[in-house]
């Protein structure tokens, strides 16, 4: 379902905006209410987060959108949850723009879907380095959802998720390699994406390696199996 996809791409993204916050608030009582947060105290979290978000901080609005988001600590609030990551996003909280996007994107919380709002999002946590955000603006060129299709585009925005270790991208841009869509075919360089994203364990991608593999000789295996022994440069 499409909302059970959502949550599940909102969680894996407070996970690292906690992270963040974490190490980079100055303010204690906002760290002492992320640690309420992963005890499952999710009310006193909640009157913290409440408080320093009226305040201004982005790090709370974010967080309180997230709570509304999902029903925890209150009552769930799809539209409150819009209310406080926009809040964030105009202060530039990377995270915070994503989840927004996301809900953009799938039509919760707000009338229907809007893919160009969701593409403006996604644009500006991609500009700011959010692999996430770069993966799903590379999935959107190619789509040619709120956005003109582009597969050139997509490659592009799908390289920078890759090379920052994001798996999904990494076997979204080992397919493009392969069937030669914004790119030139090259199936070494698509074995070594998709082989990075096989290590990963990113769903579906042995499959797209496997297929990968079979297009070339020992001589070319075997360089690939050398590329992947370094970090992943621009181009693979």
């Amino acid at each position: 379902m499409k909302i059970g996809r959502t949550r599940a791409r909102l969680a894996a993204i407070l996970a690292a905006a906690v992270a963040m916050a974490g190490c980079a608030s100055s303010e204690s009582g906002f760290r002492q209410s992320l640690q309420a947060y992963d005890g499952g105290r999710y009310g006193d979290a909640i009157e913290a987060w409440a408080d320093a978000a009226e305040d201004g901080n982005a790090d709370a609005q974010q967080a309180l959108g997230w709570a509304y988001a999902n029903g925890l600590g209150v009552e769930r609030n799809d539209a409150e949850a819009i209310a406080w990551y926009e809040r964030a996003a105009k202060q530039g909280h990377t995270a915070a723009g994503v989840n927004l996007a996301i809900l953009y994107d799938d039509g919760i919380g707000v009338s229907a879907p809007d893919p160009r709002r969701a593409a403006a999002l996604f644009r500006q946590a991609a500009d700011a380095g959010s692999p996430e955000a770069q993966n799903a603006l590379g999935r959107m060129y190619k789509a040619g959802r709120g956005v003109p299709r582009d597969p050139r585009q997509a490659a592009v925005w799908l390289e920078r998720a890759a090379i920052q270790g994001y798996a999904p991208a990494q076997n979204s841009l080992g397919l493009m390699y392969l069937n030669g869509e914004g790119v030139r075919p090259d199936p070494q360089l698509a074995y070594v994406w998709l082989e990075r994203a096989v290590r990963q364990g990113q769903p579906g991608a042995e499959l797209n390696r496997d297929f990968a593999a079979a297009l070339l000789d020992a001589g070319t295996k075997a360089e690939a199996q050398a590329r992947l022994k370094t970090a992943p440069p621009s181009g693979g």
